[in-house]
């Protein structure tokens, strides 16, 4: 798979078959959107490839690397067994230099502009052609804190713009969301966007349960979140009839009544959290 600047998956005819989830590769678009940089784990290089002319490349033997920060330029970090090492281009020359850590050295943030990708043969693909729903249910005002209604509108706008840079800003705020089953933090557009391509409409459902009611909830630490839909936020023993039927519009009453006397109880349906200060900080997608 290669991903741009965003993580946002992109198609690159003539490039490497990188499909086998035992091959460590890591594609990065550059700022211009001209070449990839990417670690080939097996063959241990660090490879410049153009997207001209995918036969254009340019390489650097390195011992067991596992990852790349590039700049969307001319440097790089490579992480190694060994330790990280810092690689410039220069002149059409690779140069590698060990360093003592990532941290400090200058210019090596990921690159976070605006990238354009524009659907032509050169990339087979654009931003307007990454999948979207229409399963857009008008967006009901809410009584809820000014930093969550807003955060809220723009989830909800940018599903509806199909807008997939606003969403991986708003789902990585503060170090990325928690998602899928795992409870792990991270980067969760790669993989909402493999699910869509599936078949499964995540961004219909993340726009859906906005729609419902939401819960202002008090966790052990003292932490105060707003959650959608308002059962997910319930004790058990405090949820109605009504809470279960107002999920009507994501779930079908089949699905209704599985998650409501299954095992799980709402642990088999799908949440959205948003902490007081507007931060995006829950998308949980369970068993239903």
């Amino acid at each position: 798979m290669l991903v741009d600047a965003y993580g946002l998956e992109v198609d690159a005819p003539g490039l490497p078959d990188c499909s086998d989830p035992g091959d460590p590769r890591s594609f990065q678009l550059s700022s211009d959107g001209t070449e990839v940089w990417y670690i080939d784990g097996r063959g241990e290089r660090l490879v410049i490839q153009s997207l001209d002319d995918p036969a254009e490349v340019m390489e650097l033997p390195v011992a067991r690397p596992h990852g790349v920060r590039f700049d969307g330029e001319d440097t790089a970090v490579v992480f190694t067994d060994t330790g990280p090492l810092l690689i410039t281009r220069r002149g059409g020359v690779l140069l590698a230099e060990s360093i003592a850590a990532v941290e400090g050295v200058a210019g090596l943030l990921p690159y976070r502009g605006t990238i354009a990708l524009t659907a032509d043969a050169r990339l087979g693909t654009g931003l307007a052609e990454y999948p979207c729903t229409t399963r857009l249910p008008p967006l009901p005002e809410q009584d809820l804190p000014p930093a969550v209604a807003a955060t809220r509108l723009s989830i909800y706008e940018a599903i509806e713009d199909c807008d997939w840079v606003t969403l991986r800003e708003l789902a990585t705020a503060e170090g990325g969301i928690h998602y899928e089953v795992a409870y792990e933090p991270g980067l969760p557009v790669p993989y909402w966007i493999g699910l869509m391509r599936s078949g499964n409409d995540i961004l219909g459902d993340i726009a859906t349960v906005l729609t419902l009611p939401g819960i202002e909830v008090t966790y052990g630490d003292g932490t105060v979140r707003w959650v959608w839909p308002a059962v997910a936020g319930k004790e058990e023993s405090a949820r109605t009839d009504a809470d279960w039927q107002a999920l009507l519009p994501l779930y079908t009453q089949e699905q209704i009544d599985a998650i409501r006397y299954g095992p799980e109880g709402y642990a088999g349906g799908f949440e959205l959290i948003i902490s007081l200060d507007g931060t995006w900080v829950g998308a949980f997608i369970f068993s239903v």
